[in-house]
């Protein structure tokens, strides 16, 4: 018996417009959506689904504009691995060697992910090695994209629940729940601004986490002096830092090559 009414679906832009565009109906700013990841279980052949392979997504992929836009850029990753899984499968059994299999996948999955979208926004290799580990572990795709968003910084964790239980033998399989943002700084300002605001009793239970965004008005009452914006700033200058030595050794590479 399935418990639990996290889908990942979230608030839709479906409120009333004006000729112009404008929305006639409640706006939400920084709107998240429920999502879960299945801890070891029934589903998962027993092993956790939840568990991070580290960092993926940069808030580069964070700040479009929806939340939906940075979860269909999973998805890819999904797809992109489930291709890259069947290219390592098949080499297995026509050559038995793994390092060839190996080789064979990072080069279906760099294939299938140069289309799919900019790379500059994703560390390729971790989301190879990631994607990879969580098809061998049975995960599906719920998971792996909760667990990426988690792992990346994204998502508020809310609690442990009962995903499904079997009639004489309780529950079988528990998932995490989390509320999932679009860049890590949407995620620390709730952190941070919820608290602040009496509107806000918490982020519901961990079967129902309330994900919504801000109204305008509570938006404009969040105190940003209180505010602690160091984890995204730190995020910020190291990538402007990393960005500046590719600069440099682009432009060392290119001296070199104009006097050779």
């Amino acid at each position: 018996m399935d418990e639990g009414n996290i889908d990942g679906s979230m608030l839709v832009n479906d409120g009333k417009k004006s000729d112009d565009g404008v929305c006639m109906d409640q706006l939400f700013i920084f709107s998240g959506r429920a999502q879960d990841c299945k801890l070891a279980g029934v589903d998962t052949a027993f092993k956790n689904c939840c568990k991070s392979e580290g960092k993926v997504f940069t808030d580069s992929v964070g700040a479009l504009g929806n939340i939906s836009t940075a979860a269909s850029t999973i998805s890819k990753v999904y797809g992109a691995a489930q291709e890259a899984y069947t290219y390592y499968t098949v080499a297995m059994q026509a050559t038995g060697d793994a390092a060839v299999a190996s080789s064979m996948a990072a080069q279906g999955f760099g294939d299938a992910m140069l289309v799919a979208f900019d790379p500059t926004s994703l560390a390729i290799s971790v989301a190879i090695y990631f994607a990879m580990q969580y098809l061998m572990k049975a995960c599906d795709q719920t998971s792996m994209e909760t667990a990426m968003q988690a792992g990346s910084g994204y998502c508020h964790e809310v609690g442990t629940y009962c995903k499904k239980k079997i009639p004489l033998l309780g529950c079988v399989q528990k998932a995490t729940s989390y509320c999932c943002f679009n860049s890590k700084l949407a995620r620390i300002i709730h952190e941070q601004g919820r608290p602040q605001l009496k509107n806000f009793s918490g982020w519901g239970d961990s079967g129902s986490p309330q994900c919504r965004g801000f109204t305008p008005d509570e938006f404009a009452a969040i105190n940003f002096a209180e505010i602690d914006l160091s984890e995204y700033v730190e995020d910020m200058v190291k990538k402007a830092t990393d960005e500046i030595q590719k600069d440099v050794n682009q432009i060392t590479q290119d001296f070199y090559e104009k006097t050779n």
